[in-house]
């Protein structure tokens, strides 16, 4: 079992304990009884556990997420995808803009369709 399938087994248990004690604390809360100990000692843990898994989960992600964009291939992909769907995408913005174009202002679209096309190429570049 490798690292990343132990953490996110910890994770899925910790979740399944959380939504457990919500639910039996919901459950003694709605018929005027007092939240268990073992409940409450579910809560505080299920917290805390989340609180120490949080951090190195979040690096171990931004870590897969840093070696994939240093491999290149992914900016590449979608570079080359932008430019294979260019007309297509060009036609979605203009239609877009024309959808939300303010009552009153006629014409004005098509010198806006361009502009915000090479804005959003501009960008995605």
């Amino acid at each position: 079992m490798s690292t990343t399938q132990l953490v996110l087994l910890i994770v899925g248990a910790v979740i399944v304990l959380c939504i457990v004690a919500g639910v039996l604390g919901r459950w003694f809360w709605r018929r005027g009884l007092r939240v268990p100990l073992v409940v409450r000692l579910i809560n505080r843990a299920s917290g805390q556990v989340i609180e120490l898994i949080k951090q190195p989960l979040t690096v171990a992600v931004l870590d897969e997420v840093a070696e994939v964009l240093r491999a290149g291939h992914y900016t590449r992909n979608v570079a080359a995808a932008l430019r294979e769907n260019r007309v297509e995408l060009k036609a979605m913005i203009a239609e877009k803009i024309k959808q939300t174009r303010p009552p009153g202002r006629s014409g004005c679209c098509r010198s806006t369709t361009g502009s915000s096309t090479r804005s959003v190429k501009r960008h995605c570049a």
